[in-house]
């Protein structure tokens, strides 16, 4: 990790902790073990922090999340919808659920966003649209495409990608609160993912 790398993480941890307006640059340098002088060397102060910090968590979901977005004119993400089995839905969710919860980052950015959506409105967009609307429109991409393909009774995509991406967020916010829980929100998801397509019609497993 490099020094700028640690900046990053310190400010975000105590951001998350103690809120941004509780957290001084000095404690921020503090944690790092170097003095303010240097971490001015970095960066021109506390807010260009929060930004820093805010521009990474963006380019690290998308970085992360890249493999789930479909699109429903792309002919290869639509093979490759129309070929996954239940369990290969099972294994998505499972992946998606990991993506979001094993990393040390997006944890804690999640925490710095409820901590301070309210002050910083920006926070709270970003949180809607990576978490929310990305996600949404990428899983009604999907459903479309397994309507189209006979695989699911025909209903509102749109619907249809809300009601499977919401236990999605809500087992995340569960998970924050009690991480000791992992492997019973991953079973809850996996057993979701097959209710899900019982409902709509795919294949039983």
């Amino acid at each position: 990790m490099t020094t700028k790398d640690a900046y990053l993480l310190e400010a975000l941890r105590l951001f998350a902790e103690k809120g941004y307006d509780a957290t001084g640059v000095a404690e921020i340098a503090k944690a790092v073990g170097c003095t303010t002088s240097a971490l001015y060397k970095h960066f021109a102060g506390k807010k260009a922090l929060f930004d820093a910090i805010v521009e990474r968590s963006q380019s690290g979901f998308r970085e992360n999340m890249a493999f789930f977005h479909i699109c429903a004119d792309d002919p290869q993400d639509r093979k490759r919808v129309l070929s996954m089995t239940v369990e290969d839905h099972v294994q998505l969710m499972r992946r998606i659920f990991d993506s979001i919860t094993l990393n040390e980052y997006p944890r804690l950015f999640r925490k710095l966003i409820t901590v301070e959506q309210f002050r910083h409105p920006e926070l709270s967009e970003i949180y809607e649209e990576h978490y929310i609307r990305n996600q949404v429109r990428s899983f009604a991409a999907m459903m479309q495409i397994r309507i189209d393909g006979g695989l699911l009774k025909a209903a509102d995509p749109q619907i249809m990608a809300m009601q499977y991406i919401a236990p999605v967020i809500l087992m995340t916010h569960i998970f924050d609160r009690a991480p000791e829980r992992k492997a019973e929100l991953t079973a809850a998801l996996e057993q979701h993912v097959r209710q899900f397509n019982k409902v709509y019609g795919e294949e039983d497993v």
